[in-house]
């Protein structure tokens, strides 16, 4: 009974956003959605992945007009029924291996954290010793970043998934023609190997103490036009919002990085989700490495706000295409072991250099921030 007031509720005429689509005059299931996936029009109680929104977060302005604009297109393309919404081919039927979404904390609002972040299908950990080919779904919370570009690839940077309608990234990834995130994807070489999904990006928000100079605060948050339907291959991954790891320096740990960027200085993109470990150093090292090449901008840009990482004598380190990206510590909880985002790849001089540890933003000094923005 509660979906049902919660369609008619939805639906009701008094809250209907302005008509923007072309009416037509045949009566058509075939439909466009507001993030451009295709799809066909139908009960919204017929369309898991929609429903699940409606029911967990129809609370939510972004959502609520996501699911307004659907049913207005349905209308539009003259599909009567009064609760039609535009379901995207593919949507998800009913799963004991998809988890309802998105995640509340009680109050209708996005929670982190929830009881799937952070599994990984990888149940072993080896010493990564270089850059190697990543296991396909060791990282499901991996994103690329996909911008309008008329030649090359159109990834240019990475993030990282952390509920079902936000991406965590660096600021400096931030461009006007940041289009849309994929998900799902480990081989860009390959189009049957995994099944991908592209999602629009309908708002970014880069940290308001972002400073380019020195890149301090290199953060921001992506709001997704749609929410993701949770599965195996694909969910968020934690963050370090909780004690012990919330206050943990990490310096001496040997966290993992993993990306799409380029292999070498000045080299080509690899097809192939890599991974890495880097060894985690005290900030005082970034300072003075980062100051012997005229590269300390100011007092403070090595502060608790970053963490400073990678191996001194060179050889393996993130590269361009890596930015935006996760910087992930395994930490286990009871007989399970849970992947939490405790950086994000935001800077260095040039890549692998021998002396020039990479710069990561340090995600628990930014908690309460992300909080706000997904709870907007």
């Amino acid at each position: 009974m509660k979906c049902l007031l919660l369609v008619l509720t939805l639906f009701s005429g008094q809250i209907w956003c302005q008509r923007s689509f072309r009416q037509v005059d045949n009566r058509a299931s075939n439909c466009q959605g507001p993030d451009r996936r295709p799809g066909n029009c139908m009960d919204v109680r017929k369309c898991p992945e929609l429903l699940d929104a409606l029911v967990y977060d129809s609370q939510n302005a972004t959502v609520a007009n996501i699911l307004r604009t659907s049913n207005e297109i349905c209308r539009n393309n003259g599909y009567i029924e009064g609760n039609s919404v535009c379901c995207p081919n593919g949507a998800p039927g009913p799963n004991p291996n998809t988890t309802p979404n998105p995640r509340t904390n009680g109050n209708g609002r996005v929670s982190l954290n929830g009881p799937e972040c952070g599994l990984s299908k990888v149940s072993e950990f080896r010493k990564v010793v270089g850059g190697v080919d990543a296991k396909l779904g060791a990282y499901p919370w991996i994103t690329l970043l996909g911008y309008d570009v008329l030649e090359g690839s159109p990834f240019k940077c990475g993030g990282s998934l952390i509920t079902q309608r936000h991406v965590l990234t660096a600021a400096h990834c931030i461009r006007s023609d940041l289009k849309f995130v994929r998900l799902g994807e480990h081989d860009l070489g390959q189009t049957s190997e995994t099944r991908t999904v592209d999602v629009n990006i309908v708002k970014m928000d880069r940290h308001p103490q972002y400073n380019s100079r020195n890149g301090k605060n290199d953060l921001a948050v992506l709001h997704l036009a749609s929410p993701v339907a949770f599965t195996d291959a694909i969910h968020p991954a934690c963050l370090p919002k909780d004690e012990p790891l919330r206050s943990r320096s990490f310096v001496a740990y040997t966290p993992f990085v993993a990306g799409w960027g380029r292999t070498e200085e000045g080299g080509k993109s690899s097809e192939i989700l890599q991974e890495l470990q880097l060894p985690v150093l005290a900030n005082q090292v970034c300072r003075e490495k980062y100051a012997a090449q005229r590269r300390l901008v100011t007092e403070d840009q090595f502060d608790n706000a970053v963490i400073c990482a990678g191996f001194l004598e060179g050889g393996m380190d993130t590269c361009q295409g890596d930015s935006g990206g996760p910087l992930m510590y395994p930490y286990q909880t009871g007989s399970q072991f849970r992947f939490n985002v405790i950086g994000v790849v935001s800077y260095g001089v040039g890549c692998a250099r021998a002396e020039i540890p990479g710069v990561y933003t340090n995600v628990a000094n930014f908690i309460d921030w992300i909080e706000e923005k997904i709870s907007v």
